[in-house]
């Protein structure tokens, strides 16, 4: 499995790709002939993208945290970050959209849809459509395309998101009632721990990162916990851990709202040197070069 590897246009197999500088990327098959086939591709830890697929033709197979779903025609599937995605050899018609993880969150933040859905990590969405939704969010897409395909500008990058806020909001007024939404995890025992793991993992990330606190705290042992999460999100307790962590820290240090140091010490890393090593062993870049990344606009 490659780990939070960033999107490229290899893994699009052919497929028309288009990226604004790694924080936008578009992919789609919509003028191909016939019956398009898809390669299967080497399963990806994401953590960089939230990935919106509509499928408008046949069947899209597609792992996301070890559960196998088949994306039809007329449906749509949001992953939300750090889950692993595997895609199966298949036939179908599709356009993807993907957004750095930060900027989906400050688009939620600022245009009131994080107040009226669910937006957290470790989930994924699949969502039935009619015929004219559809079309109605295929056309949104191409309005998308257009401005990736136009020249480079210092408007582009307020632009995309201006049409990204807008296609999301499109996207969820769609989404009319929760029978819309198919169900891979029914409310099983396990299911329950899973989503109650996630909550703590909220109120305590800053403080707590071993996989014993949590699971005291789910009142199971450290080897249920990870059982649980390899079920719902593809890795082990640990890892999960890590990434919601990692997930936390880098939306702070997009917003800007403490500098490195100060952020080391609200989530009591013992120096600021450990959180360094400890941002760079998961991420692959110090938490100074990530923000230079952030910044480079």
């Amino acid at each position: 499995m490659l780990q939070g590897t960033l999107f490229t246009e290899q893994q699009a197999d052919g497929a028309y790709y288009s990226s604004y500088k790694e924080k936008f990327i578009i992919m789609d098959n919509l003028n191909e002939k016939g019956d398009p086939v898809i390669k299967a591709k080497p399963e990806i830890y994401n953590t960089y993208y939230t990935y919106v697929t509509i499928v408008t033709r046949g069947t899209l197979h597609i792992r996301i945290g070890g559960t196998l779903l088949d994306v039809k025609a007329n449906e749509y599937l949001v992953v939300m970050p750090c889950m692993s995605i595997e895609v199966l050899e298949s036939h179908c018609m599709y356009c993807c959209f993907l957004t750095q993880n930060h900027i989906v969150n400050d688009i939620y933040e600022h245009s009131g849809l994080g107040s009226n859905i669910s937006v957290r990590s470790f989930t994924f969405h699949h969502i039935r459509m009619t015929e004219t939704d559809t079309d109605i969010l295929v056309q949104s897409y191409f309005k998308i395309k257009r401005e990736h395909m136009r020249p480079d500008s210092s408007f582009k990058l307020a632009s995309l998101r201006a049409l990204y806020c807008a296609y999301l909001v499109r996207l969820h007024e769609l989404k009319k009632t929760a029978d819309d939404e198919i169900n891979h995890h029914p409310d099983t025992r396990q299911r329950i721990f899973f989503d109650k793991f996630l909550e703590f993992l909220s109120v305590y990330c800053k403080q707590e990162r071993s996989v014993q606190f949590y699971a005291d705290k789910l009142r199971i042992t450290p080897k249920y916990l990870s059982n649980i999460t390899n079920m719902f999100a593809g890795t082990s307790s640990s890892t999960v851990i890590d990434q919601y962590v990692i997930y936390s820290i880098k939306q702070a240090l997009y917003t800007n709202d403490h500098n490195i140091k100060r952020i080391s010490e609200i989530y009591h890393f013992p120096s600021q040197s450990f959180f360094g090593r400890y941002f760079k062993r998961i991420t692959g870049m110090s938490p100074k070069s990530y923000v230079k990344y952030l910044n480079q606009e």
